[in-house]
Formats: C-alpha cells, structure tokens, sequence
C-alpha cells in the first residue's frame, strides 16, 4: 500500500523519504514502516515544504529529480535554521566516488547507492538518529550548564588539562574582579599568591582526577582571597578536549 504523503507523526521518529520514482518510496516504506513513521514527496519543492512543515527526524534524498535535484535540496536544507539539523542521506543510483564525495562535501550525512539493501538502509538510518540524538543531548546539557554557569553563586572557572583558563562565569568574574578578556588564554598560575600553589593543584588533578581543598587566590587588586576549591575533570561538550573544571566559595572571613 502507498504510504500517507503526510499525516500527523505518532510517538515513531519520522523520516521523509523524497524520490521521484512512486516504486522507490514504496520499497523504502516497506522497509522502514515498521520502526518510524513515513512521510514522502515526489519531488524537491514539495520535499523542502514538508521538511520546513513537519521538521521530520531523517531524510532519504534521491538524488536525480526532475526541476529541483537532491543537491539543490540538500543545499537549500541547510540554508534554512529549521531544517538544517536533519541528518540527510542520499539514496542514488550515482555510485562513483565523486559523486559521493561531491554530496558529503555539501553536508548529507551518508550516501546509499541504488538498487537499496534493506538491511543496510536499517542500518544507517539507525546511526545517524542515534547520531542525532547525541547530538541533541549534548546540547541541551550544555545549554543548562551554561545557564548554572550565569546564575550560580559559586565560581566556576573551565581550563585546559595544562591550566589555561578557557572559561569563567560572572561569579568568578566579579569575585576576582577579572576582565575575561585579558585572561582567557592565560595560565590560572597568575590567580594564586603563591606561583606554584596552581601548578601543585593541577598535578593532583591529574594524578587522582579530582582536588578539594583551601587556596589562596588573589584578586586584580591584590588582595588576597581564601577560597574553597573543588576540582574534577570532564570532556567539552563536542567530547573533543578533557577540561578541567573548578567551583570555589569564598571562605567566611
């Protein structure tokens, strides 16, 4: 049976599945109807008005299409903020290198030639929503972390495992009278009183992963400030760098 050209999506992720050819959406509805609701168009205007509408979880993208070919709606796709997070897959009957090569560099997540193999199709459609989702929780971790960053009381300052400070929020901004600017980059060395008091703390971070303990800091002005620090290790949120992350309160005079 043909599926719906679009209906209301149920708890199923959606996919949208765009081919020119009425055989090809059916083969791929026969393999994917199962596990995610579908959706279709027939071609690439009517592709990129469901997709702006319905904002589906993965497109399959034909790429040879009368008028408005795959390419041209993968680059449009990606032109638009509300579509342009959707994994697209090419799924073409153009299977030499450059072909592929030419649609990953214009942003599809991954490229399936012609005739399809149901069991490969499942496959990639599976890792790039799993990639999708990762990517999606990452990002909301980040966004609450870094509203914890801009409204805690504590400071918060993020380095890099060699002690270059990369981050600091308002608190420690305001408690260390610092102007990020001029500090992003540099060595936390320059906020103890005792030059070596940060080298010493970053060595324990890295020989038991984490520090908790009084320092001395001091302030722009020179005054010195009692800090109760808490140290611990974690991967930015692209999990591409081990940064160290530090919460302090000042101690009670």
């Amino acid at each position: 049976m043909f599926p719906d050209m679009e209906t209301s999506p149920g708890p199923k992720e959606t996919i949208l599945v765009v081919d020119d050819e009425p055989a090809n959406i059916e083969l791929l509805h026969e393999v994917l109807q199962d596990n995610y609701h579908v959706l279709f168009a027939t071609n690439g205007r009517q592709a990129l008005e469901i997709a702006t509408r319905q904002i589906p979880d993965l497109i399959l993208l034909d790429i040879m299409m009368p008028e408005m070919n795959g390419t041209q709606v993968c680059i449009e796709l990606s032109l638009d903020a509300k579509t342009r997070e959707i994994p697209v897959i090419f799924v073409t009957a153009l299977s030499g290198a450059e072909e592929e090569t030419a649609a990953l560099e214009i942003g599809a997540a991954d490229y399936i030639t012609k005739p399809v193999n149901a069991g490969i199709v499942m496959i990639r459609v599976r890792n790039q929503l799993e990639i999708k989702q990762c990517r999606e929780r990452s990002e909301r971790l980040y966004r609450a972390y870094q509203a914890l960053l801009e409204h805690t009381g504590e400071m918060i300052l993020m380095l890099n495992r060699q002690g270059e400070i990369r981050e600091l929020n308002p608190a420690a901004q305001s408690g260390l009278i610092l102007d990020p600017p001029q500090v992003i980059g540099d060595n936390w060395n320059g906020l103890f009183s005792q030059a070596d008091e940060g080298a010493r703390v970053i060595q324990e971070i890295q020989s038991q992963g984490c520090f908790v303990g009084e320092v001395s800091l001091k302030q722009s002005d020179g005054t010195i400030l009692p800090v109760q620090l808490s140290c611990y290790t974690q991967m930015d949120p692209e999990g591409e760098e081990e940064l160290i992350v530090c919460h302090g309160k000042a101690c009670p005079a």
